[in-house]
């Protein structure tokens, strides 16, 4: 009987020994730059029918990723997203904001948008100006025509990669935080929540 309790208590050790390394290790994981393109790229697609409705209007994106509201302000929305990640993932996300910062996109990796500097935009905004963002629209449609832009955060991904986050903000205000899964090496999105 003894024999039997010190190989359980030993399995049991082990299999939690072995938990934590899978974690480590998978923690190590580093989050490409293709796959940062991957999830852009298919959100890009995703994006093509609401793109048709509005006339192609959003024809530009932003070159500097953000980071995302949900994950680094708002402590009372990441309890929501607890459903599709786990702390480890949060984790490993927070990790991924530190190393990814300011990540920026180059056009040549980018379908079916232009890439528009984060620097020109600041620079037509007059911080002094009364009417702010009126003629931030008015020096921006000087500049880039009646098209309007979407800035995407980095996009965040769990552990196993197989979800991922990211929010996407618009030049007319609002935005979405889209959550991807990844199923038989396909990715499908759910929008968890739109603001304006």
């Amino acid at each position: 009987m003894k024999i039997l309790i010190t190989f359980l208590v030993f399995l049991i050790i082990s299999c939690q020994d072995f938990e934590s390394t899978r974690i480590v290790k998978n923690q190590n994981n580093e989050i490409t730059e293709s796959e940062i393109y991957e999830v852009i790229n298919f959100i890009l697609i995703d994006m093509k029918k609401s793109d048709s409705l509005e006339n192609f209007q959003g024809k530009y994106i932003v070159d500097k990723t953000t980071e995302p509201f949900f994950i680094t302000t708002n402590q009372n929305s990441k309890k929501k997203l607890k459903k599709y990640f786990t702390n480890s993932d949060f984790n490993f996300m927070e990790n991924q904001l530190k190393k990814s910062k300011n990540f920026k996109l180059e056009q040549s990796k980018i379908i079916r948008k232009t890439i528009i500097s984060k620097d020109t935009l600041d620079n037509l905004i007059d911080n002094n100006s009364p009417q702010m963002r009126d003629e931030f629209i008015i020096n921006f449609e000087k500049k880039f025509g009646k098209y309007y832009y979407n800035e995407f955060s980095l996009p965040l991904f769990s552990v196993d990669k197989k979800t991922v986050l990211i929010e996407i903000n618009s030049f007319l205000g609002g935005g979405r935080l889209i959550i991807l899964k990844k199923k038989n090496q396909k990715w499908k999105s759910t929008i968890v929540s739109i603001w304006t």
